[in-house]
């Protein structure tokens, strides 16, 4: 029978999608007591309302994420909605637009579509002509939640909407800086002929090209670590018809090592650096005591130093003491050695507070000394040469510094068993700068160690001799050839349109990436009365002032200071270079003569021993030789010209001088070059001439092909220079010389550098 029903007022939801017409299903039911109707909403109502739509546009699809209906239709006969639905079923919903009426009629069409219940998040709008071609897409994100009765209203302005990019952005990204490129993005609308910029995001980044599977694996928003920016935060203001060059910042890529070979001497080394059993026994809980070479798992400190050699990777530690301050297992009876001296062309040394030290400990020097709590690798010159020690049961303040007996100690591991350097420094709870050390790693072996290497040079007066290390002090034979490798690093992003909700997909990586550098041989270079190893050149001729990009090892850049500084200034600092215009790196620098030797002022003859100093950079048992220590290079025993001096051979990168009258054997010396902090550049004249420090102020022996001058004036002390270390006239650790001696403890191996057994 006919009904005479009037709907509830439930039923118009006309204020929320502000329209004059709702279809919307219903739900008729009646109370068995009643005979009236109730009505309920089956589901919502979509209107999605375009307006400059193109003329020659004939259908609009609706994509949406889940199946919303069955086969259905529906029919409108207004001028308003000149349009019919053609139906749809499942996911998708397909209006054909009426041609004949569309001309007149390009805004404010309006697509209804009843939905059921429940969450909608994308949909995809798309305009398509008469031949089935998509001439515009939205993809708008509706994030909505729909009940019964509720109406969602999307608008958009659908015409020319253009949002596109790359689908591949990739770049280089090599060494320790960041690298910043374009990445082209176009985003824009054209309306009624106008074309406005239009803003977009970054929607997320995926793991794959179907933005499925978020890059991190759980959260959509989060970016690679290694990409710190695409277009401004994350996000471009739009663009016009031309493309907008949006920047993109990659962080450095991580480097692996793909494959390293050495020359023919070097492998040599190595081998027998690894076959060295110097560090044998060594573990995290029993760390060898180098300070004490005779026994070294006792805490009894025979001599200290700013350097200690190993021969081999393991478990070492030594105490925090400056320099020399322990001589003979007793604090140095000397104290002019630790204390300094206050005279003509003499100052009074300072520990790392400004204090005149009355104790060498750290913890002891003066008033004001903080607390060793952390300690830090300045440099390495080879990849994780060097680790710091694990907190342990004996730990305190911090790692890896631990205290027993009223000593501090500094534990560390050497890993891997090739040639090298690293200078490690301990700070106080203040994050200051207590003390740094060398620690050298090489098959050299001193003579109060055990071995017997040292070679016998005779002064030009021939009244003095003195045993010379026969490599200069952190001496690295490599001639190495390191392959690099560079993983290729790649996140899918999509980007969304703000007004259309468009969106595309770029996949942004950086490139793979191999290289390669070759490393000749080299030794690090030290200031003038400086206790603290700077990093070398790369052996080559290297001379950018800065971190060398290929370099191996852990090298920060060359930092400078452009002025002088205190004592305790440049004990804080170990990794600066001070550089003072006129000639030294110190204040006062043309008073401190007596910072190698002490005692020593502008007065004193040149062959008086050199009294070793705490700020003296050699092992125990060396010291920086006196000036009068090369002389016997020169036939006049002072300035001479090629022909004078008394060379033995000269090499592409060394010069070899007879070690006395006799011409029977010879000593090399490598053209190191200098480290100059004052200039641009910083590596001079590697390979073509060599200078190496002498303990009087400021003077240096400077060889090269054509000249050797044994004393030579340097008028300067900021130039950083070689060391080649004398041994002091006495004996250390018990050391005697004799073949295979094993006074360390531990087994020490019968042969030297050249692979030739001691005799």
């Amino acid at each position: 029978p006919d009904l005479d029903v009037t709907l509830p007022a439930e039923y118009d939801i006309s204020d929320k999608l502000t329209s004059d017409y709702s279809p919307l299903p219903m739900i008729a039911r009646n109370r068995e007591e009643e005979s009236d109707l109730y009505f309920n909403h089956a589901g919502g109502l979509i209107r999605i309302i375009l307006n400059d739509v193109p003329t020659n546009a004939a259908r609009a699809r609706v994509s949406f994420e889940h199946n919303v209906t069955g086969t259905f239709r529906v029919h409108w006969a207004s001028e308003k909605l000149p349009y019919i639905a053609e139906g749809g079923d499942g996911a998708v919903v397909t209006f054909r637009l009426a041609e004949s009426t569309l001309g007149a009629v390009t805004n404010g069409i309006r697509l209804n579509v009843p939905v059921p219940t429940g969450h909608y998040g994308e949909i995809t709008i798309e305009i398509l002509n008469s031949a089935g071609t998509v001439i515009n897409t939205l993809i708008p994100d509706l994030n909505w939640d729909c009940a019964r009765g509720h109406g969602k209203l999307v608008e958009f302005l659908s015409t020319d909407y253009t949002f596109s990019g790359p689908a591949n952005c990739g770049l280089n990204a090599v060494g320790e800086n960041t690298a910043t490129g374009i990445f082209f993005v176009v985003s824009n609308r054209r309306s009624s002929g106008t074309v406005t910029p239009v803003p977009w995001t970054v929607d997320g980044y995926f793991a794959d090209a179907e933005c499925t599977t978020p890059y991190d694996g759980e959260d959509l928003s989060h970016a690679p670590w290694w990409l710190v920016s695409l277009g401004g935060n994350q996000g471009g203001p739009g663009s016009t018809s031309s493309s907008e060059d949006v920047p993109i910042t990659y962080k450095a890529m991580p480097r692996h090592i793909a494959s390293e070979t050495h020359s023919a001497a070097a492998q040599e080394i190595n081998a027998r650096i690894e076959a060295s059993s110097f560090g044998a026994g060594s573990s995290p809980m029993d760390y060898l005591n180098l300070a004490n070479p005779s026994d070294m798992r006792s805490d009894a400190i025979e001599e200290t130093a700013n350097c200690y050699i190993v021969n081999s990777p393991g478990y070492y530690r030594i105490p925090l003491v400056m320099g020399n301050g322990i001589t003979d297992g007793v604090i140095n009876r000397d104290e002019r050695t630790y204390k300094g001296t206050s005279g003509i062309y003499q100052v009074l040394f300072k520990d790392y507070k400004g204090n005149n030290p009355v104790n060498p400990y750290l913890h002891k020097t003066g008033t004001g000394v903080g607390t060793p709590t952390s300690a830090f690798i300045v440099w390495e010159d080879d990849e994780d040469l060097v680790e710091l020690a694990s907190r342990d049961d004996y730990s305190l303040a911090g790692v890896p510094l631990v205290l027993r007996n009223d000593v501090w100690w500094l534990q560390f591991h050497v890993v891997r068993p090739v040639q090298g350097n690293a200078v490690i420094a301990v700070a106080d709870e203040n994050g200051d700068v207590m003390w740094s050390w060398h620690i050298w790693q090489t098959d050299f072996v001193p003579k109060n160690y055990g071995g017997d290497q040292d070679i016998r040079i005779t002064a030009f007066d021939t009244s003095h001799q003195y045993d010379v290390t026969p490599y200069a002090l952190g001496w690295v034979e490599s001639g190495k050839t390191v392959q690099y490798s560079f993983d290729l690093d790649e996140v899918y992003v999509r980007l969304r349109q703000a007004e259309s909700g468009k969106v595309f997909v770029s996949k942004v990586y950086r490139y793979a990436y191999s290289s390669s550098s070759r490393f000749g041989s080299y030794a690090p270079y030290f200031q003038w009365g400086r206790k603290d190893a700077f990093w070398p050149s790369n052996g080559i001729g290297y001379t950018v002032l800065g971190a060398h990009p290929d370099w191996p090892g852990r090298f920060p850049a060359l930092t400078k200071s452009n002025q002088s500084v205190t004592l305790d200034e440049a004990i804080r600092n170990p990794g600066v270079i001070h550089s003072e215009v006129a000639l030294s790196w110190l204040i006062d620098g043309n008073s401190a003569y007596n910072l190698w030797s002490a005692g020593r002022n502008y007065n004193l003859a040149t062959y008086l021993e050199t009294i070793k100093t705490i700020y003296d950079p050699c092992p125990a048992g060396y010291c920086i030789p006196p000036a009068n220590a090369f002389t016997g290079f020169s036939v006049t025993g002072d300035t001479a010209t090629g022909t004078d001096a008394d060379v033995a051979e000269i090499a592409s990168d060394r010069i070899y001088y007879y070690t006395d009258d006799s011409r029977t054997s010879t000593i090399c010396f490598p053209l190191l070059g200098i480290l100059d902090c004052i200039s641009t550049t910083a590596y001079f004249n590697i390979n073509l001439s060599g200078e190496y420090q002498l303990a009087v102020y400021p003077k240096c022996l400077y060889a090269n092909s054509n000249v050797v001058y044994p004393c030579y004036w340097a008028g300067y002390a900021r130039t950083a220079r070689s060391v080649r270390p004398v041994a002091i006239n006495r004996e250390v650790f018990g050391g005697n010389g004799d073949s295979g001696a094993t006074t360390t403890g531990v087994q020490v191996d019968n042969y030297d550098m050249g692979g030739n057994m001691w005799e």
